[in-house]
């Protein structure tokens, strides 16, 4: 009996110690896991922090799409909350496992596509780079079918967390690289821009701007079969889950007759396939959407990203989608839409949309009209913010897009203890006079941060009377 008792006792801790090393590596395996963590996988990781069945539109696409749909645009155009799940030159074969990765969480009404990886300019991606980013936003079979069109050195690779990390440890060469300090809520919050990259203009010159070049399509060009492989997948997959599919192709430079060929052929599988499309290439010039104005002449800026975004919205309403369920993101879209806007109004070039976007905006805006205008939509949403707006000239000051005072030729105020003067020509705060012209751009810095108020940059825009017979300042804190 007491030798069966020591035999009992000696397995009991072999199993004991066996228990502590286990405990131990996957402890260290953990560990070793944050610090060594991919930061090519941050970017989307918030996809899985969204609340279960809460997305209603879910967007793919390669970096044309990221850069030129902003989710918080689309929910104050819409009320619904969408996110882009996109990534660096996505291909369609990827897009369709993206959503089949999204579809374990979430059950989308509409999935849009942008398509520019079914054209042959996509061949200035870097192969590698299309799957094993995507890799890493993804789990499970997706994950593996992303990386299964790899070559089988790099696949196995990549399909080993511990070997991902041991291929990032040989190109170490900072120790700030071992900053463990945002790791806790790397997966816990959801991105304030919802998938999207903003793109800050680098210049802004209406005497240096143009709209795409129109190619004629090369007729002989045809889709690669795993393209169309993909797109019907795409389909398949959003029919069996009662999805709206929705394509789409930004404005770019760069193309060519084949490029153009290629985009018709999509657009003939979406025809026969009763998918509906908005070529915003083809429609550029009508549309007036302008090389170095709304976009770098590949990707789109933040304003060419509310262009589109704006024209999506409109489009789609003929579908009457509404938001179901808890509105439990309401206040993160509405915050990051407000952060946003300002930066969105201060180069926008239709005052339509920035008197639209007015009311959402933080700080102080100054508005000026000059006499004559005539536009029926931007009379009619200027008598929205202002009900007593009847034509002529007209100046205005708004706070978090709510009016504080207008006047005709000359508005002079106090704000936050500074003496205001604002006319046609000037903005004169205390004794500083900023001057304004109708072909002036100005960039300066004014502290208010003693009162309270606001900080940052004041930046503003005066467009030329050729593109508008308006100018528009804003404060942006």
């Amino acid at each position: 009996m007491k030798k069966a008792i020591i035999v009992t006792l000696k397995w009991l801790m072999v199993f004991i110690k066996s228990a502590l090393v286990v405990c131990l590596f996957l402890g260290s395996y953990n560990f070793l896991n944050k610090i060594f963590y991919n930061r090519e996988a941050d970017r989307n990781v918030s996809f899985h922090s969204l609340p279960e069945d809460s997305i209603d539109v879910l967007v793919l696409g390669s970096s044309h799409a990221f850069y030129s749909f902003m989710p918080t645009t689309f929910f104050e155009d819409t009320g619904l909350y969408s996110y882009m799940l996109g990534s660096m030159c996505q291909p369609l074969e990827v897009s369709l496992q993206m959503l089949k990765d999204a579809l374990k969480t979430q059950s989308p009404q509409m999935v849009i596509l942008e398509v520019f990886t079914a054209l042959p300019l996509r061949s200035i991606c870097y192969a590698d780079s299309c799957y094993v980013v995507p890799s890493y936003m993804v789990s499970g079979q997706e994950r593996l079918n992303i990386l299964s069109y790899l070559d089988q050195e790099k696949r196995e690779n990549y399909e080993n967390d511990f070997l991902i990390y041991h291929n990032d440890w040989k190109n170490i060469d900072s120790l700030d690289y071992f900053d463990t300090s945002n790791f806790s809520d790397a997966k816990g919050e959801v991105s304030n821009t919802f998938g999207s990259i903003l793109q800050e203009p680098l210049y802004y010159e209406y005497d240096n701007c143009w709209t795409p070049v129109q190619y004629e399509s090369d007729s002989s060009v045809e889709l690669r079969e795993s393209d169309i492989k993909a797109l019907n997948e795409i389909k398949q997959t959003c029919d069996e889950n009662n999805i709206i599919l929705y394509l789409y192709k930004t404005p770019i430079d760069g193309m060519t007759e084949e490029n153009a060929g290629a985009l018709d052929k999509v657009w003939r599988w979406a025809e026969e396939n009763n998918v509906a499309y908005s070529d915003f290439y083809r429609e550029s010039e009508e549309l007036e959407f302008y090389m170095n104005i709304h976009s770098d002449a590949f990707h789109c800026y933040y304003h060419g990203a509310t262009f589109l975004t704006d024209l999506l919205a409109e489009r789609i309403s003929v579908y009457n989608l509404s938001h179901e369920g808890d509105s439990e993101l309401d206040d993160k879209y509405i915050q990051t839409a407000k952060d946003l806007t300002n930066k969105v109004i201060s180069y926008e070039d239709d005052p339509y949309k920035i008197l639209k976007r007015l009311k959402n905006a933080n700080g102080y805006s100054f508005i000026y009209f000059k006499e004559g205008l005539s536009e029926e939509k931007v009379i009619g949403q200027m008598k929205e913010l202002d009900s007593e707006y009847s034509g002529g000239n007209y100046l205005a000051i708004f706070k978090d897009g709510k009016l504080l005072i207008s006047g005709e030729e000359i508005i002079e105020t106090e704000i936050a203890g500074k003496n205001i003067s604002f006319n046609a020509s000037e903005i004169k705060i205390d004794q500083e006079v900023y001057e304004l012209s109708g072909d002036f751009s100005f960039t300066y810095s004014y502290d208010l941060s003693e009162f309270n108020i606001f900080t940052g940059d004041y930046k503003g825009r005066a467009w030329r009377e050729g593109f508008g017979n308006y100018y528009h300042w804003v404060y942006k804190g």
